[in-house]
């Protein structure tokens, strides 16, 4: 069968797997359905043959019409596969819309995209508008993988960019290239850097000295430890949070005399931090993709509330021997040391700032599963981030909300810029800008806040997390159009970034 049209006979071209080949050109006969197609009988379609000197017109049609359906199966397929690569490798859901419109695009079939926070409906409307559209739920969402995502946006590039220079064969064998490659990092490896991430953080945002930070770093081979026990039973991942809160809090409980509780309780987890979730919430939400943003929130709320449980149950479990004479039951340890620096000061000389920056975002690098070749972007670019946000809440003495603009517009400008000139992928880049914000700490602080009774900490804590959030996703949305246009198009290819 010879399909030809407005788009059609592109398809064609790229597709030599299932292409037609005629048995003899001569007697070859062409009609014209009802869409404008024009028909060509006597050829052969893979093991479908329609001679046109033993059938019918009629049935000639009908097996013209099957193998139309059958390419349009096969252009489905495809579509759904390479949208399935890309989300269950951790690409952002707000940009999944765009990416599978655009393959869509390119193979002139109509696609519609919903998105949720548990799967993503791909829907292809019937051309003749009768009959319902075929529906495909994506479930597969994985946490992010930097090893595969890359090599994922770079196929959506190209055959995008050059829908002829790849066949169907070629674009599945990239597929099964991609899913083949290990990861960057093992599981042990991805462990072992919540201890570097642990103590960095406790000097950088939650007012922690050197013992401090050691400390931490010690006290995040909890949650690391839980973290393989759970890919290896995976019912633990229900209550992970709240479990690995709980021990860390029971032991800084035990450890306050001589440490500070609240900077062990904030930094030996602080890779538990939903910032990242409850960022891209408000993207989501700001880009009109409201039900998946609303679900993502909500999600965000009960998984600080899972956390702060954690938290506040250990120093109750402690202190219960001590409150039977009926004073009541205390969520914070007895012993918290009152000259413990509860803001996000920095105790240690800044100098040291610099040290630690690199290696916060190389933790993260790992837990990303980041190969080596995209670390110096990253570690530049958030430090550039960083850097930006140090000076407008240490030099300016700027509000939270605009040290989070500050930080993020250079780092969503420097992003786009790299990705820009180079053609790279700049969406890594952007995550670990974006950790480095630690948005989920104000949550946390927050809902702790409630938990304690003092609820006018409570109430500033959980709307500056909401605020940060909105100025991160404003800065990084308005660096996009400034590099990228309205439409977000990298050089005629979606723009996949953030």
């Amino acid at each position: 069968m010879t399909v030809t049209g407005a788009r059609n006979s592109d398809l064609e071209s790229q597709l030599p797997d299932i292409r037609p080949v005629s048995d003899s050109t001569e007697n070859n006969t062409e009609k014209k359905s009802d869409d404008g197609l024009t028909l060509v009988t006597g050829v052969q379609h893979n093991s479908l043959k329609v001679p046109s000197s033993r059938f019918s017109s009629t049935t000639a049609l009908y097996k013209e019409s099957n193998a139309v359906e059958d390419l349009q199966q096969q252009l489905h397929d495809l579509i759904v596969d390479v949208g399935t690569a890309f989300i269950s490798h951790g690409g952002p859901s707000h940009r999944v819309q765009p990416v599978i419109e655009a393959l869509g695009q390119v193979f002139d079939v109509p696609t519609n995209v919903h998105t949720m926070n548990s799967q993503t409906v791909i829907s292809f409307p019937p051309k003749n508008k009768r009959g319902p559209p075929a529906m495909y739920p994506i479930i597969k969402r994985g946490s992010m993988n930097f090893t595969k995502l890359p090599c994922v946006f770079d196929l959506v590039k190209r055959i995008v960019r050059d829908p002829a220079g790849l066949t169907m064969p070629n674009i599945y064998a990239e597929l099964e290239r991609i899913e083949g490659l290990e990861s960057a990092w093992n599981q042990y490896t991805i462990a072992a850097s919540y201890v570097p991430a642990a103590a960095t953080s406790a000097i950088m945002f939650f007012g922690g000295d050197w013992k401090d930070a050691a400390m931490s770093g010690a006290l995040a081979l909890i949650p690391a430890a839980l973290l393989l026990v759970a890919n290896r039973w995976e019912r633990l991942w229900w209550t992970y949070e709240c479990i690995a809160c709980f021990f860390v809090s029971l032991v800084a409980t035990i450890l306050s005399k001589h440490f500070c509780y609240s900077t062990l309780i904030l930094s030996a987890p602080v890779t538990l931090l939903p910032g990242y979730t409850v960022s891209i919430s408000v993207v989501e939400i700001m880009t009109k993709n409201t039900i998946a943003g609303c679900i993502r929130l909500v999600y965000t709320v009960v998984y600080l509330c899972c956390m702060v449980l954690g938290f506040t149950l250990a120093p109750i479990l402690y202190n219960a021997p001590g409150n039977m004479s009926g004073d009541g039951f205390q969520r914070l340890p007895v012993d918290l040391l009152s000259t413990c620096n509860t803001s996000q000061g920095i105790v240690v000389n800044r100098f040291w700032l610099f040290l630690c920056v690199p290696v916060y975002i190389c933790a993260y690098n790992i837990y990303l599963k980041t190969p080596w070749r995209q670390w110096p972007s990253m570690i530049v670019i958030g430090s550039l981030g960083y850097g930006a946000g140090f000076a407008s809440k240490y030099l300016w003495h700027a509000p939270p909300e605009f040290n989070a603009f500050a930080a993020s517009f250079t780092l969503g400008v420097f992003s786009n810029m790299y990705a820009r000139v180079t053609d790279e992928f700049a969406f890594n880049a952007i995550v670990a800008g974006v950790f480095i914000q630690v948005p989920g700490s104000w949550g946390i602080r927050g809902l702790l806040s409630f938990a304690y009774g003092d609820y006018e900490k409570g109430i500033y804590w959980n709307y500056s997390m909401l605020a940060i959030c909105v100025s991160i996703s404003l800065a990084l949305i308005i660096s996009n159009h400034i590099f990228f246009g309205f439409k977000l198009l990298n050089r005629g290819a979606p723009h996949l970034d953030f």
